[in-house]
């Protein structure tokens, strides 16, 4: 925990990768609803929601696979890279050390809120094999999917956790950042909102 207080005193660009969680879910998805109750002179609100809503994690439980190697906090050094320059970045990554977290720029989440949102997303399938041979603890997207259940399972499979609906990826394009990724402490579930930042 000392190198992240150290990166929290000394440097001071700290940017909030996370949607605000309201009632916009993929298609098909549970609903997000608040209901406010009354307990004596307090007031108590019940949440319901699903799994996958706003910005959340993918886990192996997503696409059958055990939780065993779950961890609850991801943190690490991170990435950005524009979908449009992966390839590119790929075909270098023999000269790209101490990638932890690598995030892909995509411009969809300028669509967050909007029905257009949910029509657009990336499949990353033709580049498994490189992204697998980068060693990373996470793969996230400023859109809804990173694509089919087959890039899902692969990269889960793989020891690999998945980010969706980031935001505010625009600004850490081609930039190096500690990213720090607190999911909802819940247990053996398939995936879960998570507060996500990157410290510049």
């Amino acid at each position: 925990m000392g190198d992240i207080k150290d990166l929290l005193k000394n440097k001071n660009t700290i940017i909030d990768l996370s949607h605000e969680v309201m009632d916009f879910v993929y298609p098909g998805d549970p609903k997000f609803c608040i209901s406010t109750l009354k307990f004596e002179n307090f007031m108590v609100s019940e949440i319901k929601m699903g799994s996958h809503i706003s910005t959340h994690v993918d886990y192996p439980k997503h696409v059958g696979l055990d939780n065993d190697s779950v961890v609850d906090v991801i943190v690490g050094e991170g990435f950005c890279v524009n979908i449009g320059n992966l390839e590119e970045f790929l075909s270098k990554s023999n000269y790209i050390r101490n990638i932890d977290v690598l995030l892909i720029y995509t411009s969809i989440s300028s669509l967050w809120g909007r029905e257009e949102y949910f029509e657009r997303g990336i499949n990353i399938k033709d580049y498994l094999n490189d992204l697998l041979s980068l060693g990373i603890k996470a793969i996230g997207v400023d859109c809804a999917s990173i694509g089919d259940y087959d890039v899902h399972k692969s990269l889960l499979l793989n020891g690999i956790l998945i980010i969706e609906n980031l935001t505010n990826l625009d600004i850490l394009v081609n930039k190096s950042f500690f990213f720090i990724g607190l999911p909802l402490k819940i247990k053996n579930i398939d995936g879960v909102p998570i507060r996500a930042i990157a410290i510049l």
